[in-house]
């Protein structure tokens, strides 16, 4: 629930040690970001990301919107699934080949899961 990321970069909680987070990027590879989401600690809950696209927690603004863009370098979009769930992580499993979702995520939940995850999200 702390870590998201894809192969371009990452977003790690501030709950996580300096000595942590270096540690992550040297495993990794990748650049990684120390930032709340939404204003959640819990960024592993409230991103999903791929290699061709993120959804996160609909509650983020518009520089939590850019952060993510910048990072994860896809587009996304912001939704909820399992009929609301802000943590959508905690609902979906994703690789960039396709996705699945909690039995409860409704038909709308799963339109914008599709474009935020296919990377046809906001600009």
């Amino acid at each position: 629930n702390l870590i998201a990321l894809n192969d371009q970069g990452g977003v790690v909680s501030p709950l996580l040690s300096e000595h942590s987070i270096k540690q992550l990027k040297k495993f990794f590879g990748i650049p990684l970001i120390n930032a709340t989401i939404a204003k959640s600690e819990v960024v592993g809950s409230s991103i999903v990301a791929t290699n061709k696209g993120f959804i996160a927690n609909p509650n983020i603004d518009n520089p939590d919107y850019k952060l993510l863009k910048k990072t994860f370098k896809v587009l996304g979009q912001p939704t909820t699934a399992n009929f609301g769930d802000m943590f959508i992580a905690n609902d979906i499993l994703a690789t960039s080949n396709g996705a699945i979702v909690g039995s409860q995520t409704s038909g709308h939940e799963i339109l914008r899961i599709e474009e935020g995850l296919s990377g046809e999200g906001k600009e």
